[in-house]
Parts: C-alpha cells; structure tokens; sequence
C-alpha cells in the first residue's frame, strides 16, 4: 500500500526497505542526524533545553509531512 500511495513500484520500494516500519526508522534517524548536526552555539545546550527543542524539530517535521506519515501507517 505504501508504494501504491507513493506512486512507486512496490520493487522499488522493497529494494530500500523492508517493510514500512523499516522506513518510518530511516526517516526517523535521518530527522536526529540532522537535528544534530545543526548548530547549537558555542557550548553544548544542557538535556533540558536541547530535549524540547528536539522534540519541537520532531514535531514540526511530522507536521510538514503528516499526510506522508498518516499513509505510511495506515
């Protein structure tokens, strides 16, 4: 269904992931790669400023893809 809603072969879906899961995983590490590697000063923030700012970036990326998301889990 996943390839289907994204107008690819489902071939070519399963020749880079698994299963939709696998894929929700790889979008997820990939959102964390780049909320880490944005630039956060000149000192590290401590857990309890950098956890709801990574929270928010999480947040606002589902949001900006919420209908990708909502079909990829149906």
């Amino acid at each position: 269904m996943v390839a289907r809603k994204a107008g690819i072969n489902r071939s070519t879906f399963y020749l880079h992931s698994k299963d939709k899961w696998e894929l929700l995983q790889m979008c997820l590490v990939e959102w964390l790669d780049v909320f880490a590697a944005e630039p956060t000063g000149s000192t590290p923030p401590e857990i309890s400023t950098s956890l709801p700012s990574l929270i928010r970036t999480v947040l606002d990326r589902y949001t900006a893809r919420k209908g990708f998301f909502l079909r990829i889990l149906e």
